[in-house]
């Protein structure tokens, strides 16, 4: 792009017919990346004023949205800070494909806070022909807005990924068709560089007449705001080769912590309804039927029918079958110890009495009933 700049008669561009865009130098480090941590208030305010002092608003080019002061840009290494947003009807420019300019166009001004200051206006085309983004935030504009609505931020009539047309040019504020060169414009030595967003947003047609006619305060004709420069010329195809980029993407994809709200997952445990049978806390599953306590991990303790018993109700007979399998066959493997190990048991602890069946059973009953009770109610 280099220091070529379009003049005041170059300005709003026109794309000429016979020009691909394909053809123009690609840029691919030239994405904008713009953001808003908090909605502004979407008034639509008048750029009519009576007074003579003021100098490019006097003009009442298109009307003022006002936007938060949290939204800025990063563009080619610079942050720019928002000035001002423009709600022009119709559009100024001629885009690549068209023959006319669109129904209407927002222009978003920025500039850098620090030295040397340079000036960025961002243009996104708007129509209610075509599918795009925006809806939401144009019908939310509003002379006199409602404090208590939500309303969308400026990110949201861009098209993540879009392609952009950069030039530097002139400042169109205050040109009109009645006054498309004022000298402070079409004189001024600032490097602002335009940004045309290639993808347009989608506006209601109600919206379209309704904001330009709010912002006017007025529904006398003579109140609304003026026409626009018109983009007469169209820039010979040499030229612009030399004076326009194509931002391969223009506008920088939305990462994962963008602006555009993302769904939340649900994380919270499904639990199932708890149901009492039986005098049990039981819980429904796909498969079945589980006690809650088996379903946390935990053993049920005694049950409220069955005081000091030991033997909890809910297990009913297969606790009694467990016991007794269990006892069984503790008193095998101790009958089978008495056998294997005969020498190092009775020949040397009950020597006297290792001759004794009665005495030799009891002993067999009584180690495997503790041994039975240990292995149910505390492994």
């Amino acid at each position: 792009m280099g220091d070529i700049k379009l003049t005041c008669d170059e300005t709003p561009m026109a794309w000429p017919s016979n020009m691909d865009p394909a053809d123009v130098p690609v840029c691919t480090t030239c994405a904008l990346n713009l953001t808003a941590f908090a909605s502004g208030s979407l008034q639509i305010l008048t750029r009519r004023f009576s007074s003579a002092s003021a100098a490019s608003s006097a003009a009442g080019d298109g009307v003022n949205i006002e936007e938060s002061s949290t939204v800025a840009a990063d563009f080619r290494g610079q942050r720019y800070s928002l000035e001002e947003v423009v709600f022009h009807m119709p559009g100024l420019h001629i885009f690549p494909g068209q023959t006319e300019v669109y129904p209407a166009e927002v222009h978003i001004h920025l500039h850098t806070n620090s030295a040397p200051q340079r000036f960025l206006t961002v243009v996104v085309p708007v129509s209610h022909r075509v599918n795009g983004p925006g809806t939401d935030w144009f019908a939310a504009a509003a002379a006199q807005p409602d404090p208590a609505a939500q309303r969308p931020n400026l990110t949201s009539i861009l098209s993540p990924g879009s392609r952009a047309i950069v030039f530097l040019g002139p400042d169109l504020r205050g040109r009109t068709a009645d006054a498309p060169a004022p000298a402070a414009n079409c004189n001024s030595t600032d490097e602002r560089q335009f940004f045309l967003v290639m993808t347009p947003a989608n506006i209601r047609a109600m919206d379209l007449e309704r904001i330009p006619r709010e912002g006017s305060l007025s529904t006398d004709p003579r109140n609304m705001p003026a026409q626009g420069v018109k983009a007469a010329h169209r820039v010979p195809r040499d030229r612009l080769l030399k004076a326009t980029l194509m931002a391969v993407p223009g506008v920088a994809p939305l990462s994962s912590n963008s602006a555009k709200p993302q769904e939340q997952q649900n994380t919270e445990l499904e639990c199932q309804p708890l149901q009492v049978r039986e005098g049990r806390n039981v819980v429904d599953t796909s498969d079945g039927t589980i006690d809650l306590a088996t379903l946390l991990g935990y053993r049920p303790s005694n049950g409220p029918n069955t005081p000091g018993t030991g033997m909890p109700t809910i297990y009913g007979p297969f606790m009694i079958g467990w016991f007794f399998l269990v006892w069984f066959v503790t008193y095998l493997g101790i009958f089978l110890a008495d056998r294997l190990f005969y020498n190092f048991v009775w020949a040397l602890r009950f020597t006297e009495l290792r001759e004794h069946s009665v005495i030799k059973l009891i002993f067999y009953l009584v180690v495997s009933a503790i041994t039975a009770f240990i292995a149910i109610f505390f492994v």
